[in-house]
């Protein structure tokens, strides 16, 4: 060919891209995850949000030629054939591109593939909040075409190399396995994202100041007191204890999906309430004996 319009010309003469471009059956559309970016993981909601760039690769057997002098050209991807992939567990895709141009070699290869924000439902087990890890599965599936004809096959190094997490997620690892419905004899491509939490804030922000709350209160119970109104100071200070771990306990609800059991941290602060309960108790028994005692005229005992 002398020029690429005239090679373009040639082959989109009579190409129809409403039609799969081979003879021999599957397709074979090999997947690439070239870059994954964890945006934010919705506790409460139980979703998922990441920024994807998918790479898809294919050999179209209807835009080959031999030329020495033009070995690739670029066209508009709607004007050729594509697998329309959809993620079927996404609540929302978001392109992040406008107009897309698809790159053809002469041997027919195409790549294709464009950055994608994808928000998808990720079932959350929170039995070991804040020191969990999560696993969210995202399925890829070619809509229109089962799985004899187009086939989605993740490539032998199927993850790039720039995988991150957030602040409070670590993003640990992204894997990919092909699936077959044998119901309706869909193919499926799934892909599991495993990410850990950070656990270091709740610890700091919530555990440690609980935990010394909790022993300020069973210490203060015991301290020695005289014989005017201090013992009331011992029952306000496990009030106020109390209030602190009510407080706490409200922070970390609201980070936590509502499930049938607790996590963890939960029961970690509901034991620390307990104790607090048990010491206000405590004082409360210490003031009505103190009380008693002194109405008698008796000889107090030292506690």
């Amino acid at each position: 060919m002398s020029s690429e319009s005239e090679l373009y010309t040639e082959l989109f003469s009579t190409y129809s891209n409403f039609s799969i471009p081979t003879n021999a059956t599957p397709l074979i559309v090999t997947v690439y995850l070239h870059f994954l970016y964890i945006l934010a993981v919705a506790e409460t909601q139980e979703t998922i949000k990441f920024l994807a760039f998918f790479n898809y690769y294919w050999t179209d057997s209807y835009l080959q030629w031999n030329s020495t002098r033009i070995q690739n050209i670029v066209v508009e991807a709607n004007e050729i054939w594509r697998p329309d992939v959809v993620c079927t567990s996404c609540a929302e895709v978001t392109g992040v591109l406008g107009d897309k141009r698809i790159e053809i070699g002469s041997d027919g290869n195409i790549g294709y593939g464009f950055p994608e924000v994808m928000v998808s439902r990720c079932p959350l087990s929170i039995h070991n909040f804040p020191f969990d890890t999560q696993k969210c599965s995202v399925t890829l599936q070619v809509m229109s075409y089962q799985a004899d004809q187009v086939l989605l096959k993740p490539g032998v190094a199927f993850l790039g190399d720039e995988i991150r997490g957030t602040t409070e997620w670590d993003l640990k690892n992204v894997t990919a396995v092909w699936m077959l419905n044998s119901n309706n004899k869909t193919g499926y491509l799934e892909i599991e994202i495993v990410i850990k939490r950070n656990s270091t804030c709740y610890v700091w922000v919530l555990m440690v100041p609980t935990f010394l709350a909790c022993n300020l209160a069973v210490v203060g119970t015991f301290l020695p007191t005289i014989n005017t109104g201090t013992r009331f100071s011992k029952v306000l200070l496990n009030v106020c204890v109390l209030l602190t771990m009510m407080v706490l306990l409200d922070i970390a609800a609201a980070d936590i999906p509502k499930t049938s059991y607790l996590p963890q941290l939960a029961w970690f602060i509901f034991i620390e309430m307990l104790v607090c309960f048990l010491a206000g108790v405590i004082s409360v028994l210490m003031l009505v004996t103190h009380h008693i005692v002194t109405i008698c005229d008796a000889t107090s005992p030292a506690w």
